[in-house]
């Protein structure tokens, strides 16, 4: 062989070398490449036991709390101990928004809380009025396969959320000191100031439904009842009502106008270190516990409203009549409202699934 043959050959070698370096190269963390990797190249065999940090925001004693435990035996029983989860509860770790941005850093390895909008307005849509009006409804709205949890997954992946599921707490009702006249039609004004999220669809919402919105801290919500400023607050479940204003209020309406839906949620990175196997415990862990929530929540609701009746507490309800009345007047008006905030492309998907589905 020549010279020159083998000058040519040799720089044939390095340029393959080369290219295959870049090819093999690894992918910046936090980058759309690692972000969408399914699992990590470690076996189950060469895993290094790990602790993972979960924060919850209710406290212990909240029936929710018991699911957050199974979860974490579950994880710890099936990896053999090779994963292990420290559940902090009571919002022990920060609220809402303090989690939302360490899950995204990665010091807070799991979460379980009510969805924070601030980076991406649609995963709030559980706000949105009478996505659902009955309790038959929630496992086709909440299904992990369904358009809501299906769209969530994506939106939290452009943060660097893993999104695992929807838990259902209950259905929101009005804590009220006073009667609300006409409460079952939807036309009548009020005469009745409501302290309320301060969340666009939700104001929207009471305002179309005849009240008087109030935006107060929920902070100050009890000493504003108390004091008159306002006259009740939503937002709460018939349970939450009873644990927490049981001592101010004397009615308890259950509008059913959206459900405490909390998610489940996992820094990405983390999540896709993981092998497979250990991946698809969490899911199926978490997925179990969602799937049971969609029964607890109707019985949560219903010893949540037994509760207050015990204690004189006058509790009111809707027929599905008058629920379909108040759907009428509210959800197709704040959907279209939503369309800036949400994105028209996700509002349209929205209501295509609701109309598939019969809702």
């Amino acid at each position: 062989m020549n010279m020159k043959r083998m000058l040519a050959l040799a720089l044939a070698c390095i340029a393959v070398l080369a290219l295959a370096a870049c090819g093999s190269a690894p992918a910046a963390s936090g980058s759309a490449a690692a972000s969408g990797s399914a699992a990590a190249s470690v076996s189950v065999g060469d895993f290094k036991p790990i602790t993972l940090k979960f924060s919850t925001m209710n406290p212990k004693g909240h029936f929710s709390i018991d699911s957050v435990y199974n979860i974490a035996q579950v994880i710890e029983d099936k990896t053999g101990g090779k994963i292990k989860v420290e559940v902090y509860p009571g919002g022990q770790l920060g609220d809402y928004d303090i989690v939302t941005d360490e899950l995204m850093r990665g010091t807070i390895d799991l979460a379980f809380q009510s969805a924070v909008d601030k980076y991406d307005a649609s995963v709030g849509a559980h706000a949105l009025p009478y996505l659902c009006t009955d309790y038959k409804d929630l496992p086709v709205v909440y299904a992990a396969d369904g358009y809501l949890c299906q769209h969530f997954a994506d939106a939290y992946e452009s943060m660097g959320v893993k999104f695992l599921g929807v838990f259902t707490e209950g259905f929101q009702g009005i804590g009220s000191v006073k009667k609300i006249p006409n409460a079952g039609d939807p036309s009548a004004a009020k005469n009745y100031t409501l302290r309320v999220a301060n969340i666009k669809c939700l104001t929207d919402a009471f305002s179309l439904l005849g009240f008087s919105v109030s935006t107060l801290p929920y902070s100050e919500t009890l000493s504003a009842i108390q004091t008159g400023v306002v006259d009740g607050w939503v937002g709460g479940t018939a349970i939450l009502n009873y644990q927490t204003f049981s001592d101010v209020i004397k009615q308890y309406y259950l509008y059913m106008t959206y459900v405490e839906a909390s998610h489940f949620l996992m820094n990405l990175d983390r999540y896709n270190s993981l092998p497979a196997e250990y991946q698809q415990i969490i899911t199926d862990a978490i997925h179990d516990e969602c799937v049971k929530s969609f029964d607890l929540a109707k019985e949560k609701d219903q010893e949540g409203l037994d509760l207050l009746s015990k204690k004189g507490i006058e509790t009111v309800t809707f027929t599905q009549d008058e629920l379909k009345a108040m759907k009428d007047a509210t959800r197709d008006q704040v959907l279209e409202s939503s369309r800036e905030l949400m994105g028209s492309d996700f509002i349209d998907g929205l209501q295509a699934f609701l109309s598939k589905n019969g809702l």
